[in-house]
């Protein structure tokens, strides 16, 4: 399943938050069954970041969701976000 995250970050925290999210998204892509991370900044609002995500299993997914190196980076992140953290499960079309 492929999930997407959306994150806005506080402008004190925004230099940081970055590097917290370019060092966690190259890490998983180092997981068991990771297909895809990526992490994209918007163009409209810099404060503004997409997560995609897709693990080959969901067993895969569990494992990366459950890992001591996810808890880290939503321990970093906690506080930083400007509004609650958004979750999107998607199917692509085309």
């Amino acid at each position: 399943m492929k999930k997407l995250a959306r994150i806005t970050i506080k402008d004190e925290y925004l230099e940081e938050c970055l590097g917290y999210i370019k060092d966690h998204t190259n890490y998983c892509k180092t997981e068991q069954g990771n297909l895809t991370s990526e992490a994209f900044q918007s163009n409209e609002d810099p404060h503004v970041v997409y997560l995609i995500s897709e693990f080959a299993t969901p067993e895969d997914e569990k494992r990366h969701v459950e890992s001591p190196a996810d808890a880290a980076f939503i321990k970093k992140m906690q506080g930083k976000e400007a509004a609650p953290v958004k979750m999107f499960d998607w199917t692509q079309l085309a």
